[in-house]
């Protein structure tokens, strides 16, 4: 089977690779399944709707043209069926132009899902690729493309975008000691109807406990979010913004939805110390509740005005 798995991987790269040379975005993203997975080595990014799907191929097509790219030739080292209606391969490229390479040759991993209608694309990217080599390589925030943005700007969301990936990743990989640096006590969270205050490392580490629980249950693989600001407030406090997304196997097992925080430095890093979200995802919060001392200080609202739409929002 994992000769299959090639076969079905190298077609579509073929077919993605051609659809790049031929700047043809319809076949594009004809193999493209939405919503998308970016990774590289600087961050991780979901691209939800064809725009921006588009927006980031017509960006990378461009980037090609202004750096003289002739050819791209990639190939196939690996493939293999993971579960039914999945692949997990990689393979290498090279950027050509002329007789020379403007690249050096480049590893990526794509995840490939089949749909109903029995067609193979790609669900999930992971370069090797980033900025440091290419300056005009789309990532971190290609859904964003805010070109006014200033390199001091650039700079603080990329401090924070490094700060959340490796945060989430303590979560995911269970390691509580780790986590638990990236949060000063007391700890203030915010929903749309209450606010929450963690006060001890007890209660910080039965909410963790709480949220791996439900992360097994769900089966959930990837957390991703999407700096879109981050604003320096005096010395010592910086605020920001991002778009969040939790994910099995590059699929929602939620609606992505909108947050903030405040993070504090202090004894040479940044620990958040409060936690803003839109709305909560009720359904999502954890069986149990939050610590005790936390329920001590939980301070209800008046239920919020209907709207006509509402945006779904998770904690943290």
């Amino acid at each position: 089977m994992s000769a299959d798995a090639r076969i079905i991987y190298q077609r579509l790269l073929n077919s993605m690779t051609g659809a790049i040379l031929a700047r043809d975005s319809d076949a594009w993203m004809a193999g493209i399944a939405l919503p998308h997975q970016m990774c590289t080595s600087e961050g991780k990014l979901i691209l939800e709707v064809p725009r921006d799907m588009l927006i980031a191929f017509t960006d990378f097509i461009s980037a090609l043209a202004r750096i003289g790219v002739t050819h791209v030739e990639s190939s196939c080292h690996r493939a293999r069926v993971t579960e039914p209606g999945r692949i997990t391969g990689h393979h290498s490229t090279r950027m050509v132009r002329g007789d020379g390479h403007v690249l050096p040759e480049y590893t990526i991993t794509w995840t490939l899902t089949q749909d109903d209608d029995g067609i193979w694309r790609v669900v999930k990217s992971d370069s090797a690729l980033s900025t440091d080599q290419w300056a005009d390589l789309p990532h971190n925030d290609l859904s964003q493309f805010q070109r006014e943005d200033t390199d001091s700007e650039l700079r603080l969301r990329k401090v924070v975008q490094t700060f959340f990936s490796e945060a989430d990743n303590t979560l995911l990989n269970g390691h509580f000691q780790d986590w638990r640096r990236f949060y000063k006590l007391p700890l203030v969270v915010e929903f749309n109807n209450h606010r929450m205050i963690i006060k001890t490392t007890r209660d910080l580490r039965r909410d963790f406990e709480l949220y791996r629980g439900r992360f097994r249950a769900e089966q959930v693989t990837d957390i991703t979010r999407v700096i879109r600001t981050a604003e320096l407030v005096g010395d010592t406090l910086l605020m920001a913004t991002y778009r969040a997304h939790v994910l099995s196997d590059a699929g929602y097992i939620m609606p992505a939805w909108n947050g903030a925080v405040t993070m504090r430095h202090e004894n040479g890093r940044w620990r958040i110390v409060s936690i803003l979200n839109a709305l909560p995802c009720e359904d999502w919060q954890p069986v149990g509740g939050p610590g005790e001392n936390a329920t001590e200080n939980r301070v209800d609202r008046p239920e919020p005005a209907p709207v006509t739409e509402t945006p779904t929002s998770g904690r943290n």
